[in-house]
């Protein structure tokens, strides 16, 4: 199950300004093709994709797209910064699922969702 911002089973892990630090910088967990950086949620978000089938979705962290450093297109490596955060927190989302279908099961623990830290770790450890 992941937490994040409540008890209950959450599409992520958020990371809050508290422990982040607002003005810090959002760095890539894992490599990647910036795919979208959009507004069209209520938030700005950028979605990276990975070769080898990750979604990575971060969201939340940013309140304007100037807060945003990395544009469609770009290929990121981990560690590198996608931003600054801005907002109340850094979300945190990966699936190897489509995010279009993804989203239906944010708050599902059907296993559309996995644990971002379980990721950074083994990201870490290889």
């Amino acid at each position: 199950m992941i937490r994040g911002g409540g008890n209950d089973f959450h599409d992520g892990y958020d990371f809050g300004s508290a422990i982040v630090g607002a003005g810090q910088p959002i760095l890539a967990v894992h490599d990647g093709k910036v795919f979208k950086v959009a507004n069209d949620v209520g938030w700005w978000y950028v979605w990276v994709k990975s070769s080898d089938g990750y979604n990575e979705v971060y969201q939340e962290a940013f309140n304007s797209r100037g807060d945003i450093t990395v544009n469609e297109g770009d290929e990121i490596k981990v560690g590198d910064k996608i931003g600054t955060l801005s907002g109340s927190h850094l979300h945190l989302g990966i699936t190897k699922k489509a995010i279009t279908s993804s989203v239906q099961s944010g708050y599902s623990d059907d296993g559309t969702w996995l644990d971002p830290i379980k990721i950074i770790k083994e990201g870490i450890n290889n």
